[in-house]
């Protein structure tokens, strides 16, 4: 008999255990779910939908069902332009323009120092070209004497005048550089105030 009791105890706890669930979902869409009908709010109890207990659920079960998750607000991406961004094209532009720039300021420096040269040369040489005789030949002004020692200012000057060719050639080198990097920006729809 003690076997009997024991089993009917047993049948009487499961059935408890067994209890009907209710589900209702909120105004946000959030579903809740309960086993004791007096815990869902009394605006929600028209819409209770009821299920059966799964075996082994106890006491109140709240599921709470989160809203989707918002998308990840990243940081935006810099523009590509032609596969480099702003940066890369600014700092092209600026070092080509500020190159030029610094060039050309020194330039007119650098020829009145040559035209200077050229007059120490041409006073070092001892003599002026005699009529009939071609100012622009240097040779018209040396003096055939063995005490003439032109060369120190014709080396002089002629570095000097090597310098300011070699500033001429880059200044036309860098135009062209300015030129073709202008194409491919305007090929690649970089904006205007990036090539300042």
């Amino acid at each position: 008999m003690r076997w009997m009791i024991v089993l009917l105890i047993t049948v009487f706890a499961c059935s408890a255990a067994l209890a009907d669930v209710y589900e209702w979902v909120d105004r946000e869409g959030v579903t809740h779910f309960t086993d004791n009908l007096d815990k869902v709010p009394a605006k929600y109890r028209e819409k209770v939908k009821r299920r059966e207990s799964v075996a082994g659920e106890k006491g109140e079960a709240t599921q709470v069902q989160s809203p989707p998750p918002e998308p990840v607000s990243e940081k935006p991406k810099a523009a590509v332009y032609g596969g480099h961004d702003e940066n890369w094209w600014r700092s092209g532009f600026r070092s080509l323009q500020e190159e030029l720039q610094h060039i050309k300021e020194k330039l007119p420096e650098k020829r009145e120092e040559l035209t200077k040269l050229r007059r120490q040369w041409i006073v070092s040489m001892g003599r002026t070209p005699k009529e009939g005789e071609s100012t622009s030949d240097p040779e018209n002004y040396v003096t055939k004497s063995a005490l003439s020692t032109p060369g120190q200012h014709r080396v002089a000057y002629y570095e000097k005048k090597g310098e300011i060719e070699k500033d001429e050639a880059r200044i036309k080198e860098i135009e062209g550089q300015l030129t073709s990097l202008d194409a491919d920006a305007t090929k690649a729809g970089v904006p205007f105030e990036w090539r300042k």
